[in-house]
């Protein structure tokens, strides 16, 4: 299976609350495809999710490093660096300056703040300010 399909039926399973088989198929395809920042950044995501921080970390590295070398789009490239960046930050305990967040859309995302305003790396919508989206809710 692609690297798409493994991704999709990951976040399938985080959907349904199954974070150690999520966990499980993240780290396959992480390592099926080393060369993947978006691999790595899903890898990083369950990591984070599972309180496993300095594994996140390395995961979120190996991610931002991946980035300088995969041939993306510009606007895949922005996106996977904010979630990546974002999650250092919230794992370095630095949360000031994560300010942007999806409109609230019901989904595990609505509780994440971003550095940069992009789509929600989650479900695709636009960003906001925290502030707006609590005028929101």
């Amino acid at each position: 299976p692609s690297e798409s399909l493994v991704n999709r039926a990951g976040y399938g399973l985080l959907s349904a609350g199954r974070m150690d088989d999520a966990a499980a198929l993240f780290e396959l395809n992480a390592a099926a495809h080393p060369g993947s920042a978006n691999a790595s950044d899903s890898w990083s995501d369950v990591l984070e999710r599972l309180g496993r921080d300095s594994e996140a970390r390395a995961a979120a590295n190996a991610g931002l490093d991946r980035l300088e070398t995969e041939e993306l789009s510009e606007a895949r490239r922005a996106l996977l660096a904010n979630a990546l960046e974002s999650r250092l930050a919230r794992l370095d305990g630095n949360t000031d300056e994560l300010v942007w967040t999806c409109a609230p859309c019901g989904m595990s995302c609505d509780d994440r703040r971003f550095l940069r305003e992009t789509e929600c790396p989650d479900c695709r919508v636009s960003m906001v300010r925290v502030a707006e989206a609590s005028h929101r809710e």
